[in-house]
């Protein structure tokens, strides 16, 4: 893999006097290399005290679809905490070029996002340019559609903006400006362009657009047009082949629900900040039965949980990441039944995740969670839905602090055994996110939890667990996740799904993945992750063409890791760990000179796994 270096200065400008910074890259969107699968994993890297850094990333042209990396840097307070963060990327619309060369950052600055170039416009997201162009071009441009100018009114740039709200009808709001916007396809050519005068050229037809301009697809659907108002209006046109397919956002009906149970207390629920001011529109794929308001509608945000949640919820952000995985007739029904802070206790008069201890209904946290879960699936089904329960999503811990990790495992399998009886799903994937890590520092005694749920994979088949990130915490406080950190746990609960899903009794353990190594002065920090991060499509299937739906998930148990390392060409030395499913490990007093760790997975025959081997950097 490439060795990509840099200095923040180089970027910011910015002095790094007395300031720590971390720079984060990651792929824009889930893409296939080969028979894998590559998920939006963030590869981070500290700079050092004059701003320098330098790091591992994997080059990206061999990718379909080949989008490059974004990057952001996040500058860090003396406690380690998130002060601000600059989105090179989201800011300034500046990406890695595909494919990049070994070297520094700044010399592998491009605006190319995938296959379209932007020149002189506001920067777009990869899932902007897909959903703008998937409505706008069809998949072969022999095939372009008819072009019909009428009127008088010249349309305004369609795609300077490209503010694409998602729904039946959606539009790019009017810029005010002079600027020109391009589409550049894999070969170089131009495939859609508009200028400041107002013209269009989609292929080899240039237009000039005004009131009552239209693009019709060849099934005589109206997919662009341009109203009185001067705005361009994007609609939900359906092309054949493969913008049809798999994120492509089509108006292919949905009609199939997969059904995810959400339960545990504040986290769970959603306290994550900010939220609204557009950045959560309706998604008419993913919907919710709520627990107060017991209808069948496109989920809130907040969500409409036991409790009055005030914040995102990870369920949302799980259901974002989970439907660019499926067609575009799958959409998510949520079921929130979380309530902050709950636990499992056997006090009377007290809401409780205990199974059968309530001291009334009304405090039955675990049987009102069926009941609504039942009641769900009823209405998706008497509205025509074809329904499939998926998952239950489980964040909870900060309120049993007190327990040692057997007393915690026990209640929480307790529960997931209750819940999967009451549901007729034996084998349905339950799956437990980290708690904070500031909560830990402020309340050590939470790690014996901590424990108990990094250990819960190991424990129990068909379950998954998610790890948190530091500095994803709302401004003061230690306990509730902010915005960043519940987009972060999106994608772990998402990974920890497929997690889940191979983790089958018998099964041999694969390989762990993503595994890096960092040192700092004496001290080792490694971490790694449970496979099956790399996901195996069928032949048939992958990403960028909609041609089939089925991953082969590969089974993969796995009960312990063993980590070890060495020096030069010394021997391989043991690392005596105190937890053996935790995927992260200090060692401190490590020698010094060149070094490389090795992590292996045991199943519960003790069969290890290939081994996953680092340089340590």
């Amino acid at each position: 893999m490439p060795i990509m270096s840099g200095n923040v200065q180089d970027i910011t400008g910015a002095s790094m006097a007395g300031l720590m910074a971390e720079v984060i890259f990651w792929p824009q969107v889930p893409t296939t290399y080969g028979s894998t699968f590559m998920p939006t994993q963030e590869v981070r890297a500290t700079a050092g005290a004059g701003g320098a850094y330098s790091l591992f990333l994997r080059a990206t042209d061999g990718n379909k679809p080949n989008y490059p990396y974004a990057f952001r840097i996040e500058w860090l307070d003396a406690s380690g905490n998130i002060s601000h963060t600059d989105n090179i990327s989201a800011d300034h619309g500046l990406y890695l070029k595909v494919p990049f060369s070994a070297g520094n950052v700044v010399d592998n600055l491009t605006k190319d996002i995938g296959n379209a170039t932007y020149q002189n416009s506001v920067p777009l997201t990869p899932e902007q340019v897909d959903e703008a162009l998937s409505r706008v071009l069809p998949s072969n441009l022999a095939d372009s559609p008819l072009v019909q100018a009428a009127g008088a009114q010249a349309a305004e740039n369609a795609l300077a903006e490209a503010d694409i709200l998602v729904g039946s009808e959606s539009r790019s709001p009017k810029t005010g400006d002079s600027r020109t916007v391009r589409a550049v396809d894999s070969v170089g050519a131009v495939s859609f362009e508009a200028t400041p005068e107002g013209n269009v050229r989609i292929g080899d037809v240039l237009v000039t657009p005004t009131v009552g301009w239209r693009i019709i697809d060849a099934d005589g659907n109206i997919s662009m047009e341009v109203k009185e108002d001067g705005r361009t209006y994007i609609y939900d046109a359906v092309f054949p082949g493969p913008v049809t397919g798999i994120g492509s956002g089509s108006n292919v009906p949905v009609n199939t629900l997969h059904v995810c149970l959400v339960v545990g207390q504040s986290n769970a629920s959603g306290r994550g900040l900010p939220y609204g001011d557009g950045m959560d529109p309706e998604d008419p794929r993913i919907m919710e039965y709520g627990a107060k308001n017991r209808t069948l509608r496109l989920a809130s945000v907040p969500l409409d949980m036991h409790d009055t949640a005030t914040g995102i919820s990870p369920a949302t952000t799980f259901a974002r990441n989970y439907l660019q995985t499926q067609p575009s007739n799958v959409g998510v029904l949520l079921v929130p039944a979380a309530h902050g802070g709950t636990g499992f206790t056997g006090a009377a008069n007290t809401l409780t995740w205990t199974p059968n201890a309530a001291s009334s209904a009304e405090y039955d946290l675990p049987a009102l969670a069926i009941a609504q879960t039942l009641e769900a699936i009823a209405a998706a089904k008497a509205a025509g839905y074809k329904v499939v329960v998926k998952l239950i999503l489980w964040h909870q811990g900060e309120n049993n602090a007190s327990l040692s990790t057997a007393g915690y495992a026990a209640a929480q399998d307790g529960l997931r055994t209750y819940l999967l009886a009451g549901l007729g799903t034996p084998n349905l994937p339950f799956v437990v996110g980290q708690m904070t890590p500031e909560g830990f520092a402020v309340t050590p005694s939470k790690l014996n939890v901590d424990k108990a749920h990094a250990a819960t994979p190991g424990r129990v088949p068909y379950t998954g667990f998610a790890k948190s990130a530091p500095g994803g915490v709302n401004v003061g406080e230690t306990v509730h996740f902010s915005r960043v950190g519940i987009e972060h746990l999106g994608k772990t609960y998402h990974a920890a799904y497929w997690q889940a899903l191979a983790n089958i009794p018998g099964s041999p353990a694969l390989q762990p993945q993503n595994l890096v190594a960092k040192r700092t002065g004496t001290t080792l920090e490694v971490s790694w992750d449970a496979p099956p991060r790399d996901l195996t499509g069928t032949p048939t299937y992958s990403m960028d063409d909609g041609a089939g739906t089925a991953w082969v998930i590969p089974p993969s148990r796995i009960t312990s890791y063993t980590l070890e390392y060495k020096v030069g060409a010394g021997a391989w030395t043991p690392v005596t760990r105190a937890w053996g499913m935790y995927t992260v490990e200090t060692v401190t007093g490590f020698p010094t000179g060149a070094a490389q760790v090795r992590v292996v997975a045991l199943n519960e025959s003790a069969t290890p796994s290939a081994p996953a081997i680092a340089t340590v950097t």
